[in-house]
């Protein structure tokens, strides 16, 4: 629990929640939640620290893909991985939308 607690005070989500169970923006624009599927548009300004050097690299949705995947691969032990079990499908539609369906309405 202790470096799950880390991990949320350390790194930004796509979205939090709130003290009321409510689902909040963080990393993404105004866009529409929908009740089956939540549709999240990534920040295009948003860029990885670079390491020294070197030029910042943006966000994309691949990152966002990417992560996912490393997150629910059958070798990973972490206990983050239930906030990703609900989670049915994961999209990109283009560099900087992802699309997320869901297993349950939510």
């Amino acid at each position: 629990m202790i470096s799950l607690r880390l991990t949320e005070l350390i790194f930004n989500g796509l979205v939090g929640i709130n003290e009321k169970q409510e689902i909040v923006r963080s990393l993404r624009k105004d866009g529409p939640f929908c009740r089956q599927s939540h549709l999240y548009l990534l920040l295009r300004k948003m860029c990885w620290h670079p390491k020294e050097g070197e030029e910042p690299k943006p966000f994309t949705a691949e990152d966002v893909i990417f992560t996912y995947k490393i997150m629910m691969h059958p070798k990973t032990i972490t206990p983050l991985k239930v906030r990703y079990e609900f989670i049915n499908t994961v999209e990109k539609l283009d560099d900087y939308t992802v699309k997320f369906t869901l297993k349950r309405r939510s």
